[in-house]
Parts: structure tokens; sequence; C-alpha cells
């Protein structure tokens, strides 16, 4: 079992000292939530800049709307469930789309055995996404 180190004591520093620690650690604190904000705001604008020359990089938001046998469809190790919408590469979209055809043709083809299970996208899903994001729609 680890023991905790003891707290040092505060008892040999002055008041000004203290502070002056304290003051240290606050401008230490600030730098490092600085420096990482930094790092993920230039992951973002290289994805960005990536997208914005290679158009297959492009971001696309997918409204993932599947038959009533499934609630889910999962791309790439990550679950997409039924009514969510979903941002995803371009190339990555694509493959959702033909993997949400091909949901469906197979619904077709056993005479729509599941579509009382069938729960549509609400509106109120659509709707309250789209506004906020200000991207066009997908409908799969």
């Amino acid at each position: 079992m680890a023991r905790k180190a003891p707290a040092p004591s505060q008892s040999e520093f002055t008041e000004a000292e203290l502070e002056a620690l304290r003051e240290k650690a606050r401008v230490e604190v600030a730098d490092q939530r600085k420096k990482a904000q930094a790092r993920e705001l230039l992951e973002q604008f290289k994805e960005e800049e990536l997208a914005r020359l290679e158009p297959t990089l492009e971001m696309v938001e997918v409204l993932i709307d599947v038959p009533g046998y499934t609630n889910y469809i999962m791309v790439d190790g990550r679950i997409m469930n039924q009514g969510e919408i979903v941002t995803v590469p371009a190339h990555t979209a694509a493959a959702i789309r033909e993997i949400v055809q091909n949901a469906w043709r197979h619904e077709r083809s056993n005479g729509g055995a599941h579509m009382k299970a069938y729960m549509p996208p609400t509106t109120a899903q659509v709707s309250a996404l789209a506004g906020s994001s200000g991207h066009k729609l997908s409908r799969v």
C-alpha cells in the first residue's frame, strides 16, 4: 500500500513568500491550460485545412434512419443509433448511406416484416441539431 507524502509545512514561509508561491502556481496553471487549448485549436485547424485541401475529408452530417429490425449501425467501431445525427468525413458518410440502403433493401425483401418496430426519427431531433450547427443534413 503506497503512502502519501506529508503536506509541506507552511510555517517556514512568510505570508509574502506564500502569496508569491500561490501567484506562481496560478500563472503556471494558466499557462498549462492555455497550452492545452492551443494544442486543441491547432488540431482543429489542421483538420479544417485538410478538409479544404482534400474534399474527401470534408465533414458531413448524416441522419441515421434504419429499419425496425435494428436500432443502430456500427462504422469504424463507432455505434450510431437510430435517429442520431452524426458528423463524419464524407467518405464515411458514403459508407453509412450504403449500409442504411442495404438495410432497407433487406427489410423490403422480407415484405416489411419489422415495420411495426420501426420508429422514424422525430422532427424535433432533426430541427434542433440542424438549427444549432447550420449545416445541411444528408438524409440517408
